[in-house]
This record gives structure tokens, sequence and C-alpha cells, in this order.
């Protein structure tokens, strides 16, 4: 990987880098961040950040902005943002506000693509491109928050959005792996979007050695509709399988781990015993 020159650390400000984990450096944005030496689609630039605990680049305001695109000029790269957009809007792979953007022409043009990224290549490398998700870029950045000190107890570790997981090492049915949660003032966990999905379903494979296939999540049917079991915790987005939500199969959720339905969601009988993820 090419080492961050004097120049750019002059021109954005680099700070104390103690604050960053090994092979991150940090900048006056207050964020850490990554160049890897390798590339690809946007799934697998997902997985790759979050396999080190970060992210694809989330920008909130123009200093951020201005960070990546220093790095994207000074390596001389094209880079993912952890964006996804459509008809109706943008959403960063976080969850968090979507309230600042750079897009060409001042908006996301999603006949082009539902993704985007930074560009060395333009004339305005500053500005945000559309593109398809499916295209391949040659390398990829991975952000993390510089001041981020992980406040999750045992047997709780720190997730890539900030959250406290757990994964069981033991199988229970439904409510008693609920209970099991509250017990340490938790839930089973309640997911919103596409990133929080792909942070259980790697906590579920790299299990220590235990082959985990399903997990429990906290989503049940009460008969009318579905419900998370943390009561804070709406449900406005799913993740089921092809032929899912099927209420004849059982009231609990589960997600596959690995094999044909990876990552997504389908029914099991409440009294199964599997294994479960708290947050």
């Amino acid at each position: 990987m090419k080492s961050i020159s004097v120049f750019l650390m002059i021109s954005i400000g680099i700070v104390n880098g103690n604050i960053c984990p090994e092979n991150y450096n940090s900048f006056a944005d207050g964020k850490c961040y990554r160049v890897l030496g390798f590339g690809g689609k946007i799934a697998s630039a997902r997985f790759e950040c979050l396999n080190d605990g970060a992210t694809l680049p989330i920008i909130h305001n123009i200093e951020e902005n201005q960070v990546l695109t220093a790095l994207v000029v000074e390596f001389g790269i094209n880079a993912w943002l952890g964006i996804t957009c459509s008809s109706s809007g943008c959403s960063w792979d976080d969850g968090s506000p979507y309230d600042y953007q750079n897009f060409v022409n001042g908006s996301p043009n999603v006949t082009y693509g539902n993704c985007a990224y930074l560009s060395n290549d333009n004339s305005k490398p500053e500005n945000w491109n559309s593109t398809d998700c499916n295209f391949d870029l040659k390398q990829i950045i991975c952000q993390k928050d510089a001041d981020t000190v992980p406040t999750c107890k045992a047997p709780f570790s720190t997730g890539a959005d900030g959250r406290c997981y757990y994964l069981s090492s033991f199988t229970l049915n439904f409510d008693n792996a609920e209970g099991y949660c509250k017990k340490y003032g938790a839930d089973m966990v309640s997911i919103q979007h596409d990133f929080q999905n792909s942070i259980v379903e790697e906590l579920g494979k790299s299990s220590n050695g235990t082959e985990v296939t399903e997990v429990f999540i906290g989503l049940f049917y009460n008969g009318i509709y579905y419900n998370w079991s943390d009561p804070q915790a709406v449900y406005n987005y799913s993740n089921w399988a092809t032929g899912y939500p099927n209420n004849n199969i059982g009231s609990c959720v589960i997600m596959n781990i690995g094999g044909l339905y990876d990552g997504q969601w389908r029914n099991i009988d409440c009294s199964d015993g599997l294994f479960f993820v708290c947050s």
C-alpha cells in the first residue's frame, strides 16, 4: 500500500496517529482512514471494511469530503462511498442522517446506478459520481471514527456501527434467548438497514469454530404484524428470503449464515433451539 506523503499530511491536517488503529491514519476531520491495495464491487468492498471493523466512507460535511478528495487525488484512485440511492432518496450504510451530498449536477443519477464513488479521473474530484453497484473499482478506502473507544462489556463486543453484539455459543428457544439477552440489559438483535444485517451475518461467520448456519434475530409475528423484541426498535427494514415471510412455518425469525439464503431471513418455530444474537 502506498504510504501517505508529507504533502498530504500537511494539506489536510493529519493529527496524532496514536488515536487510530494500526494501518489507519487520522486526519483533521476526526476520522481514521485506510487505503487498501485492492478493490472490487461495492458488496465485496463493504465486507472488506466490515471485516476490519470499519465502513466505506460516510460523509456529513465539506471537511470530510475534502479529506476523502485529498486521499483520492494523492493515491490516484477511484473509491466507493458507503451510500445507496434510489429514486426516493439516498441512505448511508451506517444509518446516519443523509444531511450532506456533493453529487455531480447536485443530485444522484440513478439511471447510471444506485451506488456512488469519488474519482481521481474527474476535473472536479470532490464531486460524487453515480454508478452501477456491480462496477469494479481498483481500490477501497475504509473509515473509522478516530475517537471511538469500545465501551462494550464482556461477553459483548463492539460492531462497526458502534453497537454492542453478542453471539451465543449455545442454543435456546426464542423466549429463553430473549430472557438471556435481558440478563445483560439487552434484547435480541434488531436490524434497521443493510449494514447492520451485514454485521450480524459476519458475526455468525466468525463464530470461533462453532458451526453456525442460522441465528435467531429479535423479530417475531404477534398474529397481526411483526415486532422487534426491543420495544424501541421500529420494523421498517427487512431482508426476507424468497417466499418469506411465511407465518404458517412459525412466528419467529432467523437469519441464515452461509448457504443459499446467506444473510436472508426466514420464519421458524419459536420452540426450536438455535444460536442467537443479543444487542
